[in-house]
């Protein structure tokens, strides 16, 4: 039987990365050049925020692409309200 804390044998369960937090990040940094699709943005947003509630499942893989995703996503909204005149 294998030993789970060996890690030549164990399961790869750390190595395993987060998709959510990824493409939370690939999204945001999108959104840089991307900001006027407005949608683009938001996905940022939603799946950062996916990748950092489902990080605790990666053992925390993940949590500073998710983080970075969602500030990106988050400003690049704000640029987005800013330049089509919803925000003064």
């Amino acid at each position: 039987m294998a030993d789970p804390k060996d890690p030549i044998e164990g399961p790869q369960e750390a190595s395993r990365r987060n998709p959510f937090a990824i493409a939370g990040l690939a999204l945001g940094v999108v959104s840089f050049f991307l900001f006027s699709i407005g949608l683009i943005p938001i996905l940022a947003i939603v799946f950062s925020s996916i990748g950092l509630a489902k990080s605790g499942n990666y053992q925390g893989a993940g949590r500073v692409q998710a983080w970075i995703g969602l500030v990106l996503g988050i400003v690049y909204t704000v640029v987005y309200l800013y330049h089509y005149g919803h925000l003064a």
